[in-house]
């Protein structure tokens, strides 16, 4: 029996309707024909009835469809109800059927394409002013919950019509595999994952030590640097007249003469390219040095900035106002002859912007590590203050924000948010980390049973070895046969360590080939070792302007609107049709297989899955099945290969490698 559902629920005031805040509560839920209540404000029933009227219709259901359906699953099993049927996310067929284009996949705008009728605007009105489920009239409820379920109802029956027909027929084991692991998304996402208070208290409080230090230093140097007229380092225009001691004279003609931003009527100007001595004249031209200023106490308002007027019976009047002599500075400032700040030249065009020179992290990173002395250490000092002040707002303060009255975090997945299919993740985001020697982050991430231990499954160099499938390149196949280690091997080309390597291995995979001279370097010895892969990406491409189409060995689809081919012998597409198939089969297809066989190898035991970070999967192991949880993760991953060859009907002939660690936080893992 298929059976269509769409649930209501509460929801907190800084608008959070998860079944892990202990305050919400199931309002509704519509099903078929049927509507049911639980707890609303007008509802007289027993809710013990309703859930075992609930509860029968489940029991005949082999597939459950819904909109966004991982949301309504997760409440119903978080209630206690039980289904071990199959799903349909009408939400995530549509993302499959779009092919990787980015589309408003909303069950209102969804219908809307397709010209399904929509919900009552009266009611969204209520929703979008505050007004919570169960104080909505229960007529109108049960109006707009019925009205749901039927346009779900059609956009499934829609989708199911598209799926057979003999375009889309490849496209049915990708929606397949996302709709199976949707099932394990949301146990993982039950799970949760426990944050141990006091070590997040820890770090926080180091983490604010450390700011304060780094700001003070900051501080002390820009004054130094530029005199007493205050500059705000948070400013990419102050920080560029800080970094290379110019200013720009007239904003406008700047902007029209590099072709910046948009021009009057909102249009977007083209860029002028000069050949670089022209692009330094101009420089010279249309910036003028930024001057040091020597600062005095002013004496009108003897440095407070401020002044009050005198009654002529002589008291203050309550108004305050700005000094006018300092402008409220307290201090007025003299222009001396010197050149403030550290005199780095902008190096090229690319380094330009409306504000003067680009002070992105990258740009200052390439200054520091091309500089000594004063400047290098500004700069160190500045790039690790805007990280620090990073991890605390999004990490620190993120983690606190969302997790609950039991110390436990339940990250929100999303499977439609990437367009390779790769998982994206929020409240908060647990797929960009920063490595333990930036952020020791991970080390709040602890086991919740006593003794417990966290164990991760990491592939090996997973991109790659798609790559190397895909392209059946020789070279590398070989490489990964004799165990070569591939970022050793960047790291000899650039002349880096193994771990700064890392961040240009599969740089190429991807199309990537601008960067510093031994960056360019090692991209062309990477295209010349693995001329498979470089073949096999220039055959994609050909393929997309030809077809507009790029397929995946699992069936998925990546659409290129409007792709041709550029004077230059690229593709306005040059990047996409590299990055998707890699991304999309390793990360989108491969480890979504790898987390649905070890979430069953572990089904049942007291031991859980609680995140998988693109090509990692991550387990909470109870203390009394450590060693078991292992031997089950090494059968499950030996097995991963056939698992994928069987789903997909194809022979991946590359072996996947893996370690598994564990440790009792998730960042002092030891290698088993």
């Amino acid at each position: 029996m298929i059976s269509v559902l769409d649930i209501e629920t509460t929801f907190t005031k800084d608008g959070d309707n998860t079944p892990y805040n202990l305050s919400n509560k199931l309002v509704s839920v519509g099903v078929n024909d049927e509507y049911i209540f639980f707890n609303h404000d007008e509802f007289t029933g027993d809710i013990r009835t309703s859930h075992n009227e609930l509860q029968s219709i489940l029991d005949k259901t082999t597939l459950m469809v819904g909109h966004n359906l991982k949301f309504d699953l997760s409440w119903l099993l978080e209630c206690g109800f039980k289904y071990e049927g199959k799903v349909w996310d009408t939400m995530v067929a549509e993302s499959v059927l779009y092919r990787g284009q980015r589309k408003p996949l909303s069950l209102k705008e969804c219908c809307k394409r397709r010209k399904i009728g929509i919900k009552y605007a009266t009611l969204e009105n209520a929703i979008d002013s505050g007004i919570g489920m169960d104080k909505i009239p229960i007529n109108d409820l049960e109006t707009y919950g019925r009205n749901d379920v039927a346009i779900t109802k059609d956009l499934y029956l829609q989708q199911d019509l598209d799926y057979k027909r003999e375009e889309n027929k490849g496209l049915l084991p990708t929606l397949e595999l996302m709709c199976e692991f949707l099932i394990t998304l949301v146990e993982i996402e039950r799970n949760g994952i426990y944050v141990n208070p006091s070590t997040l208290d820890e770090l926080k409080k180091a983490l604010d030590e450390e700011y304060s230090s780094i700001k003070k230093k900051i501080e002390i140097t820009v004054q130094e640097m530029m005199g007493d007229r205050p500059y705000n380092i948070g400013s990419p225009e102050q920080l560029s007249k800080i970094i290379h001691s110019r200013e720009i004279i007239d904003k406008n003609d700047w902007a029209i003469t590099f072709g910046l931003g948009t021009d009057e009527s909102g249009k977007k100007r083209t860029p002028v390219k000069y050949p670089d001595h022209t692009f330094r004249q101009i420089i010279e031209k249309k910036t003028r040095p930024v001057q040091y200023e020597a600062g005095v106490k002013c004496n009108v308002c003897d440095g407070a900035g401020i002044r009050r007027k005198i009654k002529k019976d002589g008291t203050y009047f309550q108004q305050i106002h700005k000094c006018s002599e300092c402008k409220g500075e307290g201090v007025l400032l003299t222009a001396t002859q010197k050149v403030a700040g550290f005199k780095v030249p902008i190096r090229t065009q690319k380094n330009i912007n409306s504000n003067g020179g680009v002070v992105s992290e990258a740009n200052l990173q390439y200054i520091a590590d091309r500089n000594t002395g004063r400047i290098k250490e500004f700069l160190e000092y500045l790039i690790r203050f805007r990280q620090v002040s990073k991890y605390l707002s999004t990490f620190v303060e993120g983690i606190k924000t969302y997790v609950k009255q039991d110390d436990m975090l339940h990250p929100h997945f999303s499977q439609t948010n990437v367009v390779t299919g790769r998982l994206s993740c929020s409240e908060p985001n647990f797929q960009n980390i920063p490595r333990g020697d930036k952020l020791p982050i991970k080390r709040i991430i602890q086991s919740r049973f006593d003794n417990g231990e966290i164990i991760e499954m990491d592939f090996a160099q997973l991109e790659f070895r798609v790559a190397a499938f895909l392209s059946q390149d020789s070279q590398a196949i070989s490489d990964i046969l004799e165990g070569v280690d591939v970022h050793q091997n960047t790291a000899n080309v650039i002349g880096c360590i193994r771990q700064d390597a890392k961040a240009h291995t599969f740089k190429p995979l991807y199309g990537g080939f601008s960067g510093t001279e031994e960056e360019k370097k090692y991209y062309s010895w990477f295209k010349k070792r693995y001329k498979g892969i470089t073949q096999w990406q220039d055959k994609t491409e050909d393929t997309a302007i030809a077809t507009s189409f790029v397929t995946l060995p699992s069936g998925r689809q990546y659409y290129f609107e409007g792709i041709e081919r550029g004077t230059w012998g690229g593709s306005n597409y040059y990047t996409q049709v590299r990055n998707y198939p890699v991304q999309g089969f390793a990360t989108g297809d491969i480890v979504p297989a790898a987390c649905i066989d070890i979430y069953n190898a572990v089904k049942g035991m007291r031991s859980r899955l609680i995140n998988t970070v693109h090509d990692s999967i991550i387990i909470d192991a109870h203390s009394s099945e450590v060693d078991h949880v292992i031997t089950k993760l090494k059968k499950a991953c030996d097995g991963i290969t056939q698992s994928i060859n069987k789903r997909y009907d194809i022979d991946f002939n590359i072996p996947l490698d893996y370690e598994i660690k564990k440790g009792h936080n998730w960042l002092d893992l030891k290698q088993i």
